[in-house]
């Protein structure tokens, strides 16, 4: 490892004839390696250094430097490339990427390429000594599970912005802002996390999301302006126990095409404005976790899903089912939906209920569009109290797991089977009663009250054929 020096002004980076060992020493040296740090100051000369050659050098440090700096080809450090407000920079259409911890400093300058990355060394740093714009494309690069860390300051983006993959950890106390004036795309990878505040400002073009942005770390995804595009590359938003808590802020009104919810540990999503997915609403977990979603609504217009793992999805938000074309929401049967309330409200065609749907929200409403619950012999499991307004469903099945009160506050309809678990306290209340015209058993299956149950109103068995037991009063 040694120290080169710039000297002898204008030239190319693979002269000799312009590097010593010494600050305005004697040239020859040879050109700087991967082991060699390069340095141009008050003693390099005037003119302009041209990197004619791909250069590899450890770092790169321009303290003291007036001339220019030209890239005729891209430049990678294994370390800190410093750049001053008294030299003239002119990246033409190369990259600058650093491979290794360092500091990154660009005194005002903007770059065309620039590539953070890991190169697989595991943990990796990256400080930001000024604010970085980037005109054309900047990667973050990890590999190998790279743990990179991003402090200091903010990056630009002008244009496209990659996130690498091979299950990477993005951190820090640096901030991405991304406000081109034209198109520019932000590409994520499923296996990787973004655990940095991401601000999409975009004033011109349209901003396309690309791949999976796995977001948390407790900072915050913030869309400010522009024209967003999310289904052109079928881009997926996720929210990630893993990556973190997570904040989301909307002022535009974005419709993303997958939006998921993955628990994986206990963990909070705070909506400040809502949230709209057109194409693939999931909810997965991991055994028992509890994952919370706070504030503004989760709009569905598409299908929705959920894992076969016990969680709980609570919290003060609301799930709104309002697709205009065909919908199916799937329950796995484990995981359970705690919302502050579900609305379905479809503006057209019908949402198929499938599976075990899981719930104790604390209100259901339906208000518009086709349910259909029997094609697919849905069965809603009701594990906790809440208020129940379906008129205008037919559900297939009903299945009370667990002691609660069920406040209807509309009749109520069963195709099939309404079943009480044993040693169950069900109660229904509400200014409805529970009769033929209200709460219908229809079919022939077997209807069984296998504990107690207490009726606030009339509870008949009017259109049921086949065996019928009561236990309990």
């Amino acid at each position: 490892m040694a120290n080169r020096y710039w000297v002898g002004g204008t030239g190319n980076w693979n002269d000799t004839g312009h590097w010593s060992t010494a600050s305005g020493g004697s040239s020859g040296a040879s050109v700087p390696g991967t082991s060699d740090d390069a340095f141009f100051d008050g003693s390099s000369g005037t003119g302009t250094a041209t990197v004619n050659v791909a250069a590899t050098p450890k770092s790169v440090d321009f303290t003291g430097y007036e001339g220019g700096f030209t890239l005729g080809a891209n430049i990678t450090t294994q370390g800190s490339f410093v750049l001053v407000s008294g030299m003239t920079f002119t990246p033409s259409t190369y990259a600058v990427t650093i491979n290794n911890t360092g500091t990154l400093t660009s005194g005002g300058k903007a770059f065309y390429d620039l590539s953070m990355s890991a190169n697989g060394k595991g943990a990796v740093t990256f400080t930001l000594g000024d604010d970085v714009t980037v005109n054309n494309t900047l990667t973050f690069q990890g590999g190998d599970g790279s743990t990179v860390t991003l402090t200091g300051n903010t990056y630009y983006a002008k244009g496209n912005v990659t996130f690498g993959s091979n299950a990477d950890t993005f951190s820090g106390t640096s901030n991405l802002i991304c406000n081109g004036t034209g198109n520019q795309t932000l590409t994520g990878y499923a296996s990787s996390f973004v655990k940095f505040n991401i601000d999409v400002q975009s004033g011109g073009g349209t901003f396309y999301f690309a791949g999976t942005l796995r977001f948390g770390g407790g900072k915050t995804l913030d869309i400010s302006s522009g024209t967003i595009d999310t289904t052109t590359n079928t881009a997926k938003l996720q929210f990630d126990a893993q990556a973190g808590n997570g904040t989301y802020t909307d002022a535009v009104g974005v419709t993303w095409y997958d939006v998921a919810f993955r628990a994986y540990g206990a963990y909070t999503v705070t909506l400040n404005n809502d949230i709209t997915c057109s194409h693939a609403l999931t909810f997965t977990g991991n055994n028992g976790t509890t994952m919370t979603i706070n504030g503004s609504d989760i709009i569905a217009q598409g299908t929705i899903s959920d894992s076969t793992s016990t969680d709980i999805i609570s919290g003060t938000s609301d799930l709104i089912i309002n697709g205009g074309a065909n919908q199916t929401w799937t329950g796995g049967n484990a995981l359970t939906y705690a919302f502050a309330s579900i609305t379905i409200n479809k503006s057209g065609n019908t949402l198929y209920l499938a599976g075990t749907i899981k719930t104790k929200t604390s209100v259901w409403t339906y208000t518009a569009g086709t349910v259909d619950a029997s094609s697919n012999t849905n069965t809603l499991v009701i594990t906790g109290s809440l208020t129940l307004n379906s008129n205008g469903i037919s559900w297939y099945n009903i299945t009370h797991s667990s002691a609660n009160t069920c406040t209807l506050s509309s009749s109520l309809t069963i195709t099939n089977l309404l079943s009480m678990a044993s040693n169950v306290s069900t109660t229904y209340s509400g200014a409805y009663n529970i009769s033929t015209k209200d709460f219908e058993i229809n079919g022939t299956s077997t209807t069984t009250l296998s504990g107690d149950i207490t009726c606030s109103g009339n509870f008949d068995f009017n259109k049921v054929t086949g065996n019928k037991s009561i236990n309990g009063s």
